[in-house]
């Protein structure tokens, strides 16, 4: 967990946080996995005995305990007791827009209907209701441009993260095949990948040119084993959205090589105001040469209901490349009976009446709020920051050459949490050691009161020039 670190008596310096295993990722924390006990496949009957115990201990599966999800390993086992009680905690973690946002009421009348009817209490098919697909089909079809989806096309999902998972394990082999995901990206493309036995290899956005796609380092990281590309837009967790231009060069990439583009396009639409977005599939379908793509997308962010838990898979396969693939993402969703049938029933309405200028309102308030804490970073000497283009976040640079006793990112938040009760998310939750991540769904004079007080923090941390 994030917790770890005291304050020493009298003075403002932090002793080095402790640093929990399960928070230690990457490359040096997958060679310690490979040396530990888990490494040999151990026989399910095999039972072990405990040292200094009668009792026995059995085993966990090599996949299972391999497997850690580096953003909830922090969040979910945050100690409160450990933060400052002169200070409210104020947390900019997650990125759940129930906290300070609600949904449009079309949207709980849509569910309330659904459940009073009755009508969707049994088992779904395990692909999803034919008319909630349809009803995604039509969605797409309607919000893009020059794209069509059939409802053969799409497969209902728990959730996008479970789409993820579905995409990925209908694609990849175990212990032969790579998956290229965005670093700085979102944990969970990586620990799916571990999970799964398949290789995740990183490829770099320039902070330097705005997180932009780093094309160069994605031609360099493909090999004959490289299925699938994951891209993010809008992104987890740098806010920006990539260029058009950028995302047709990497269709044009997939295409060349045979590789599948996985598009997350769970923030889709939360884009702000002069800022250029087309989803993958819109760009995809104008290619002379298009590729085969998984757009991955849900209610969770766009209507503000993560926790119903509802995704979906549209395949965009205008080559017809992904024949296969349809039916191993059908064999794959048959492992868990579909997503919940009541909510499944509610979507048709929810896609069509809630009222496109709600969204415009919802983004606006977003855009302020991302602005707002845009302003506050450039007052601070010891952060900088890439202006958020949109989705919910910023990743916040911190310069740790202008502080005393704080040289990486679990460091930095863990201070922070403890002196002055404000929660950000380490930059190693998604790649990086020089950054944290925040997330601006506070209203602004919370906002205002937790960057005062991190303001605070790098100031009693700072060198004296």
């Amino acid at each position: 967990m994030l917790i770890g670190a005291t304050k020493t008596d009298g003075t403002n310096t932090l002793k080095r946080p402790f640093v929990p295993e399960k928070f230690k990722f990457g490359n040096s924390a997958s060679k310690r996995t490979r040396n530990t006990q888990f490494d040999r496949v151990v026989p399910s009957n095999e039972i072990v005995k405990s040292k200094g115990n009668k009792r026995h201990s059995i085993r966990g599966s090599v996949s299972a305990m391999r497997t850690t999800n580096p953003i909830r390993s922090v969040v979910d086992k945050l100690d409160l007791t450990q933060a400052n009680p002169e200070f409210p905690v104020i947390s900019l973690s997650l990125g759940d827009p129930t906290v300070h946002f609600k949904t449009h009421p079309i949207v709980t009348h849509a569910l309330t209907e659904a459940v009073e009817s009755y009508s969707a209490n049994g088992y779904p098919p395990m692909i999803g209701l034919h008319k909630a697909r349809n009803a995604v089909a039509e969605y797409h079809t309607r919000m893009g441009k020059n794209v069509t989806f059939e409802a053969d096309d799409v497969i209902m999902t728990n959730g996008c993260s479970q789409a993820i998972q579905l995409s990925l394990s209908a694609l990849a082999d175990a212990g032969i095949h790579n998956v290229l995901i965005p670093n700085p990206g979102f944990s969970l493309y990586k620990s799916i990948c571990t999970n799964l036995g398949v290789e995740a290899r990183e490829y770099e956005l320039d902070e330097s040119n705005g997180w932009e796609l780093d094309l160069e380092s994605i031609q360099k990281s493909i090999d004959d084993n490289t299925v699938a590309i994951i891209l993010t837009s809008p992104s987890n967790p740098t806010g920006a959205v990539h260029s058009i231009r950028s995302v047709t060069k990497l269709l044009e990439i997939c295409e060349q090589n045979g590789i599948v583009l996985i598009a997350d396009e769970i923030y889709y639409g939360h884009v702000f105001q002069s800022i250029e977005w087309k989803s993958v599939a819109e760009i995809n379908s104008q290619l002379e040469h298009s590729a085969a793509v998984l757009c991955l997308g849900g209610l969770s962010k766009r209507f503000l209901v993560p926790g119903w838990c509802l995704g979906w898979i549209l395949i965009h396969d205008p080559t017809n490349m992904l024949g296969e693939v349809r039916i191993a993402l059908e064999k794959v969703s048959s492992l868990m009976v579909g997503p919940s049938g009541p909510t499944q029933d509610a979507l048709p309405r929810i896609l069509k009446e809630v009222p496109e200028s709600w969204h415009l309102e919802l983004i606006s308030q977003l855009e302020q709020n991302a602005m707002f804490c845009y302003e506050q970073v450039k007052k601070n000497p010891v952060l900088s920051a890439i202006k958020p283009q949109g989705s919910m976040f910023m990743l916040i640079r911190i310069e740790f050459e202008r502080l005393l006793d704080i040289s990486d990112s679990v460091a930095f938040a863990n201070g922070l949490f403890q002196e002055k009760s404000v929660v950000v998310l380490p930059g190693e939750c998604f790649g990086s050691t020089y950054h944290f991540r925040i997330s601006y769904t506070a209203p602004i004079h919370t906002l205002q009161e937790a960057f005062n007080r991190i303001h605070h923090f790098c100031l009693d941390h700072s060198r004296k020039y």
